[in-house]
């Protein structure tokens, strides 16, 4: 399993996943929200996230940060 981070915005709707190690991370405002996802890949953690987004009935974009998409997130 792998860690990714997971960063919330509410202005527009969106969750952008990143690495743990993603050097963007540090432009978080401060009502974004940020939690850790945890799967194999980038592609079941983006799966993950829009699952529970639409169990949920909430209308929310979700997308890849370059450093999840090039980068290695940390193991577990």
């Amino acid at each position: 399993m792998n860690k990714f981070q997971a960063q919330i915005k509410q202005s527009p709707p969106v969750t952008l996943l990143h690495t743990l190690t993603c050097p963007n991370l540090a432009r978080c405002t401060p009502t974004d929200t940020l939690r850790v996802v945890r799967a194999r890949n980038v592609a079941e953690a983006v799966l993950d996230l829009i699952s529970t987004y639409m169990s949920d009935d909430v209308r929310r974009t979700v997308s890849v940060c370059g450093c999840a998409k090039s980068g290695k997130p940390t193991p577990e």
